[in-house]
């Protein structure tokens, strides 16, 4: 065994010595060789054409959008500044003018509003408030009563959609739509009480 371990040696010795370092050295050689004579210039021409292209293609586009940019889009800008200045203060002074005179008409717009763009304003507490939570019917509550009074619950029934809502499931969207629907009329139907006392007095 002792042999055949001390040949197993030399062997790998020897092809280490004849085969793998000269096969090194070679390898090592090509590597500069393709480094010096090809991947530098390479690089080199590389960095020639994108100087070129920055100079010939880059800068004229940049200073073609600048001057697009102080041609065209400045003197728009300027106009939008004017309009705002001339039409928007005048009417910011209209509308503080009409809180003024109609206080109750602008709380029923602005509430009528938030709660069109966030019913889940209204929608939440006023399930929480009548009994349908985030975990299922309070005890004691409203909700508690109907569902004692009618037994089994419907899937799709109007109970089972306001739990769901109030559960956050597929109800939420019907009764934020329903939330949405009233809080517009109420805006409108606002609107058409303000309309009629401006037009009768």
């Amino acid at each position: 065994m002792a042999t055949l371990l001390n040949n197993l040696t030399t062997s790998l010795s020897t092809t280490g010595k004849e085969q793998v370092l000269p096969a090194l050295n070679s390898l090592s050689k090509a590597i500069t060789s393709f480094s010096a004579n090809q991947l530098g210039p390479a690089l080199a021409g590389a960095a020639i054409g994108l100087d070129v292209f920055g100079k010939e293609k880059v800068i004229p586009a940049m200073l073609e959008a600048g001057k697009f940019g102080k041609e065209k889009i400045g003197p728009k800008v300027l106009e939008v500044g004017e309009y705002v200045r001339e039409n928007a203060g005048p009417a910011v002074k209209k509308t503080g003018e009409y809180v003024k005179e109609n206080p109750g008409m602008t709380a029923v717009y602005a509430v009528s509003g938030l709660t069109i763009l966030v019913p889940g304003l209204v929608s939440g507490p006023a399930l929480w408030v009548f009994g349908w939570g985030g975990l299922g019917v309070r005890g004691g509550s409203a909700a508690a009563a109907i569902q004692a009074s009618t037994g089994n619950i419907i899937a799709g029934s109007g109970f089972a959609t306001l739990q769901s809502a109030g559960m956050g499931g597929y109800g939420v969207a019907a009764v934020n739509g329903v939330v949405q629907g009233c809080s517009a009329a109420v805006g409108g139907i606002g609107g058409l009480i303000g309309l009629r006392n401006r037009t009768v007095t």
